[in-house]
């Protein structure tokens, strides 16, 4: 077999040209002057899935169809003795006898030990033609402006972007030739510049664009970067020109970073929802342990002792913290709220912590916050995230000095706001309204800068600004049919109100607080089985169970929950299920019991919100539903109530611890 390497091409054909042929054609052979296969192409395997090692010392006519092989035939006998090239069209049979037209280009010429060797190289006929549609269908909707110059610069093609950008109808250029683009003064310069475009073509494709002027129809010029190919041969090539518009062009590569930008920082936000989700939830379970510990130390020392003040402090204290938490995970999107009758003041005191917490040591936050708001009606999750972009941005733009951010609430008039200088103003009804104000002693933004504030990606921060913040906080005040205004100066600070109508219910919102009572419990009765993977948690929860006469048996989790209640189902009253586990988790620990007893009482233990706990109950609700950290009388009131709903109907029911 003859190495293709060396395979004698017809003379009038570059090495470069042999090189571009085989990228290009489906199939190339070498025949003997018995038209036996011995050099066949990869093609041969890729496109119609014959082997190289089948093939050599086969016989060419073999695979033709016979009704072409009697035309090609008679080729073979008048061309090749005289040495001459010949085409022709024939279809080639592939291994899964399918058929496939092919144009072939045939030559004889002598080959190693003086022997004549036949070359063969085609193209799927289909195949080209679909590749020409396909050109063509990437021609007319390529993102670049391309314009096709025959070899004198006649226009042979001009795309829909090429119209886009130069104003001219594609019927308007053909024929023309390139200067019909130039501006006046340039023109006496064309020969030159066309020569440089046709000299593109020794490479093929000039690696570097070019930058010219170009005149629109219009009579306005644009900057354009300009790269050239040329293709064909010899002395009558075709350029292509693709154009792009330099000014347009920059602000592509602008946007796309902004847009890489915002993805990386969408999905550290994802991975930082993560994190705080985590962190919350696990807090959970020990500000749980610590409240039940809380409880079981005040049960087991006199009511007099001085100890007692500090217990129901820190009792105290580990409330707040899971308020945090709650609304952390309010915050990250885990926990669900409605909106609803809310008191503004009461609010943002509830969030006062939070506040402080995410601005700098440096700045001072001052609270003018009046009580007895009438109430608005909002979604709590949104006033949250609004008033935290608001004071995050107050205290960045002191710029790490020291300075102070005013919060301010109050109520009113639709007639005392200035319409005109505010951002939404369709929704806010006439008459009484309460408002939200966020001022600081920074340094301030122009009028630029006002106009802009509030569009996606549009940042004063000029390196660690996002410019997303003010853009959510219109999309929130939006939301609530409210209206927001804005007043600054250069120097002299920065204003944002928030103004919102008023609820028409009377019924405000609050956050749960706990309860202080402690009467005594009636003795519990029954077994209970308590699940929780957290030792502390668990161990004060079986403390507390038993302080009141319940029988408790234990689970480190739910696997090994579903094998103790599987060795004895009758012996549980109840069972008390955490949800978040590692390995089984509560909600699959849950399905296996039900399954096991499908009428057992189970109660749902999370430091998710009830409505998260159920939607993942997989169609089986549970008997119950407790959210951590919980106070002791709230536990025991909800495990008595499921295990003996009439005693808990009692006016004696327990209170509390």
């Amino acid at each position: 077999m003859s190495n293709p390497s060396s395979l004698v091409w017809p003379p009038d054909r570059s090495s470069d040209l042999r090189t571009e042929a085989r990228r290009h054609v489906h199939l190339i052979c070498e025949l003997t002057s018995d038209l036996e296969f011995v050099y066949v192409s990869p093609g041969f395997e890729r496109d119609l899935g014959y082997s190289v090692e089948e093939l050599l010392g086969a016989r060419f006519q073999d695979y033709i169809h016979a009704e072409d092989w009697a035309d090609l035939d008679e080729h073979f006998a008048s061309n090749l003795v005289s040495g001459r090239e010949f085409s022709a069209t024939a279809r080639i049979c592939g291994r899964q006898a399918e058929w496939h037209r092919c144009s072939w280009r045939i030559r004889a010429h002598v080959g190693e030990a003086k022997a004549t060797r036949i070359i063969i190289w085609g193209v799927d006929v289909h195949d080209q033609q679909i590749h020409e549609t396909i050109f063509g269908e990437l021609i007319e909707k390529a993102r670049d402006a391309l314009v096709v110059f025959d070899s004198v610069g006649r226009i042979q093609l001009f795309n829909a972007r090429a119209e886009e950008l130069l104003g001219y109808a594609s019927s308007d250029v053909l024929n023309h030739t390139f200067p019909i683009f130039m501006p006046e003064r340039l023109r006496p310069h064309r020969g030159h510049l066309w020569m440089n475009f046709i000299l593109e073509g020794e490479n093929h494709r000039r690696v570097a664009p070019i930058e010219v002027i170009a005149l629109r129809k219009d009579g306005s010029e644009v900057a354009l970067s300009v790269l050239v190919s040329r293709v064909g041969d010899g002395a009558v090539p075709y350029v292509i020109a693709s154009l792009r518009d330099i000014e347009g062009e920059a602000a592509a590569v602008e946007r796309r970073k902004v847009l890489a930008a915002q993805r990386t920082q969408a999905k550290r936000y994802e991975i930082l929802g993560k994190i705080a989700r985590g962190i919350a939830h696990d807090s959970n379970n020990l500000l749980g342990a610590i409240a039940n510990l809380s409880n079981l130390a005040l049960d087991s020392i006199e009511a007099e002792s001085p100890a007692r003040p500090f217990i129901l402090d820190v009792k105290r204290a580990t409330f707040r913290i899971a308020e945090l938490c709650r609304r952390l995970m309010t915050f990250t999107g885990k926990s669900d709220s409605e909106p609803g009758p809310v008191d503004l003041s009461a609010e943002i005191v509830a969030m006062r912590r939070l506040l402080e917490a995410s601005v700098a040591k440096t700045t001072e936050l001052r609270f003018e916050l009046a009580p007895g708001l009438k109430a608005i009606d909002a979604d709590a999750a949104q006033l949250h995230q609004l008033l935290l972009n608001l004071v995050v941005n107050a205290a960045e733009s002191l710029g790490g000095q020291s300075g102070t951010v005013v919060i301010r609430t109050g109520i009113t008039s639709t007639s005392d706001i200035d319409l005109e200088d505010s951002q939404v103003v369709d929704g806010l009804p006439e008459g009484p309204c309460a408002f939200l104000e966020v001022s600081d002693d920074g340094c301030g933004i122009d009028e630029h800068a006002r106009r802009r504030l509030f569009e996606p990606f549009f940042s004063t921060k000029r390196e660690n600004g996002r410019g997303f913040g003010m853009a959510v906080v219109l999309d929130i005040v939006r939301a609530h049919a409210g209206s927001l205004q804005i007043k600054s100066n250069p120097g002299q600070g920065t204003a944002i109100s928030v103004f919102f109508p008023l609820s028409e219910r009377l019924a405000v919102k609050r956050f749960r607080t706990p309860g202080r009572r402690s009467p005594a419990f009636r003795a519990g009765r029954g077994t209970i089985l308590l699940v929780d993977d957290e030792d502390v948690l668990r161990t004060s929860t079986k403390g507390i169970l038993e302080a009141v006469g319940y029988t408790v048996a234990i689970a480190t989790n739910g696997a090994e929950a579903v094998v103790a209640f599987e060795a004895a189902p009758l012996r549980f009253d109840l069972v008390i299920l955490d949800l978040a586990m590692p390995g089984m988790n509560g909600w699959q620990a849950h399905q296996e019991i039900r399954a096991i007893r499908p009428d057992i009482k189970v109660l749902f233990v999370s430091g998710w919100s009830e409505e998260v706990a159920r939607s993942r109950a997989m169609g089986s609700s549970p008997s119950g539903f407790v959210q951590k950290p919980y106070e002791a009388a709230t536990l025991l009131q909800i495990v008595e109530a499921v295990i003996d709903p009439r005693a808990s109907a009692s006016p004696e029911g327990p209170p509390g611890i």
